[in-house]
């Protein structure tokens, strides 16, 4: 059971992570690091308090909630429409930002086009192009982030594809390639080419996460 000086006058539905000298994590600890520390001292925490509540795990590192919540305010202030065109990253961008209380006023829609077949037919991007660039491609990514500007009718658009692993990766195109592309109505496109290495799925999606929000943010200025 937990040392009696660390309960001693504590409420039974204190949240057993906010317990003093049990579980005091640090806001800028991955969220792996979080659910294992969580693993380690829940059963301290828990045993002889069964009053104790659970906390809900963060679905999305705090450091991208907090650019989210940055990037939607100033897209807010300029009246701007986000949308969203994934591949690899399966609609995580459009998770994270829709994770934001009021992202409706900003966040337009998202395209989750997995499959070649899907960037075609709800994006527009050429069979052609696919055909000759591969999926993977700074062409492709580019065709995705034009097409989700068009079919959405948004203001801003990026989109994302890339090789997030663990197979997949061939010589030309390996394992944490992705390009990411966005498209601002009467503006340059731009595009960001990630060489991530096989660095894991999970570290490869929300790194091309993080890099989206930051082509959307110099998009908005």
């Amino acid at each position: 059971a937990p040392p009696p000086d660390v309960l001693a006058g504590i409420p039974s539905t204190t949240p057993w992570n906010a317990l003093p000298g049990v579980c005091q994590p640090k806001s800028d600890m991955g969220t792996s690091n979080l659910r294992r520390r969580y693993r380690t001292i829940r059963p301290l925490a828990l045993a002889g308090c069964p009053g104790l509540m659970e906390p809900e795990a963060p679905m999305f590192p705090t450091e991208l909630l907090n650019s989210a919540r940055l990037l939607l305010a100033d897209a807010e202030d300029r009246r701007l429409k986000i949308a969203t065109a994934e591949s690899c990253t399966g609609g995580l961008v459009a998770a994270l930002l829709t994770e934001i209380p009021g992202s409706s006023s900003v966040f337009e829609r998202g395209f989750v086009t997995y499959s070649n077949r899907a960037k075609q037919e709800m994006l527009g991007v050429p069979g052609d192009l696919i055909a000759d660039c591969g999926a993977v491609s700074e062409p492709v990514a580019r065709a995705m982030a034009e097409g989700a500007l068009r079919e959405a009718h948004a203001n801003i658009a990026v989109s994302i594809t890339g090789v997030a692993g663990p197979g997949g990766g061939t010589a030309m195109k390996p394992v944490g390639l992705v390009h990411l592309a966005a498209a601002r109505e009467n503006r340059a496109l731009v595009h960001e080419t990630l060489r991530l290495g096989e660095i894991g799925r999970d570290q490869i999606r929300l790194a091309a996460v993080a890099t989206a929000l930051e082509l959307l943010r110099r998009m908005i200025r």
